[in-house]
Parts: C-alpha cells; structure tokens; sequence
C-alpha cells in the first residue's frame, strides 16, 4: 500500500490512516459514461475538507503586537509551514462527528481495497452485485470478498509547505464573530492591493481556531499565504 501517514499530530483523529494523495483513476465503461446535451446526468458530490498547518517556533522570524492588552491583537512572519488539506470524505455519509481545529463535523473517511485503492461505494449494475467488495479488474483481490481487504476508514490529504502570515483576530469576550473575519479579510486583500497594485489572487487567507490559554473562548487567526491553488501539484 502507498506511503501512509499515521495521524495529525494534536488531533483527536490521530490513528486513523492517512494516504497522501497523488493520483485518482476512474474505473467506467465508455459508454456509460457519456451524457448528451439534453441533461446534466452527473451527481455532484460534495465533501467535508479542511486545511490544518504545522510549524515550528524556530520558524517564527518576527513578530508584533499591540501594547494595549485589552485589545488582544498581533501578527508574526513565519518561514516555513506545512499546510495540509485533509478530505474527510462525502458530508452526507456516517454518524462519525467529531470536532477537529475548532470545527465539528461528521468524517466518515473512505472505504477501499488495501490493494488495488477501488472506493467501496453504492453498485450500480448486476455485474458489480455479484459480490460484496469491488474491485478494480486488475485486483489480485477481485472476486475475493475477505473482509482484510478492506480498509474501514482512511482519509485523503494534499500536503504544500510555504511562508505564512498569521494574525491573531481581536476578540471580545463572546469571541469573534463569522462576520468580523470576513470583513476583516476583504479589508486586508484590498489593503494589500492598494498598497503594492496589481493582481493579489495568488495570495490566500485561511480562517483558523485555536485553543485560547486558559478557559477562555477559541483564538481566531488569520494566515495570510501563498495561494493552495499553485501547489496542487505538490
């Protein structure tokens, strides 16, 4: 089986195996796989992700904050960070809901084959009802049903390391509301604009929560990085 990462250091679903992901093949006859113009017969999926970051506190180079300590406010440059995007898998699937960084929401993961990665998903035809497991034609598994070949529960990650910005949101004693960072990122992409021109997409924000120190609400930060979107390929 492919390099496997064994849980997110931290994280209540540290255990549960994690596959790198690098590439998908779809498995489908030609046929039934086309559509004509008079419908949209395609299902959208949608999927539960989030995008958790790892560094260390060597990696901070500098960092600022107010003086004033009942307006808790400040930022830090960071050099180095892992960002790691996590597919949970589909968001109507399983009664598996667990809070992870701040957010709870079901994670009901992916069901494959050990071997050849096949998804264990609903069987659409008589053929593929012939047994309990699917899999791929190549399979050294296929039409062998043992329950080994299965991996119950395995989530899908993209891993991209870049420089960061992280700024702590301020905060009242109610926390900070979902409104106040949306404001707050469009504030700071249009002040960036203004202040150096010219198109600023390629740099990302990213909304995060954080235990606060004590019994306090959760800390909300803002990273500011290079956009996940042209590292992909990573």
């Amino acid at each position: 089986m492919p390099e496997l990462w064994r849980g997110y250091v931290g994280q209540s679903f540290a255990g549960t195996l994690l596959l790198r992901f690098k590439q998908a093949i779809a498995h489908n006859n030609d046929v039934d796989s086309r559509i004509d113009d008079r419908a949209e017969d395609r299902e959208p999926k949608f999927f539960v992700r989030q995008m958790l970051l790892d560094f260390d506190s060597k990696d901070v180079k500098e960092a600022y904050k107010l003086k004033a300590s009942e307006v808790p406010f400040g930022f830090e440059f960071i050099q180095h960070v892992t960002f790691r995007d996590i597919n949970f898998g589909e968001i109507d699937k399983g009664d598996d809901v667990y809070s992870v960084a701040g957010e709870k929401k079901p994670r009901s993961g992916f069901k494959l084959c050990r071997h050849c990665g096949q998804v264990q998903r609903t069987k659409r035809n008589e053929w593929e009802r012939q047994y309990d497991q699917l899999h791929a034609k190549d399979c050294k598994q296929y039409g062998n049903d043992d329950p080994a070949n299965i991996v119950e529960c395995l989530y899908l990650y993209r891993e991209f390391a870049s420089e960061a910005l992280r700024i702590l949101m301020p905060y009242t004693s109610a926390g900070v509301e979902e409104t106040s960072v949306v404001s707050f990122m469009a504030a700071l992409r249009l002040g960036v604009q203004e202040r150096f021109g010219g198109d600023v997409s390629h740099v990302g924000s990213i909304a995060q929560k954080e235990k606060s120190p004590g019994d306090g609400p959760p800390l909300r930060c803002l990273i500011r990085l290079r956009s996940w979107r042209h590292w992909v390929s990573s």
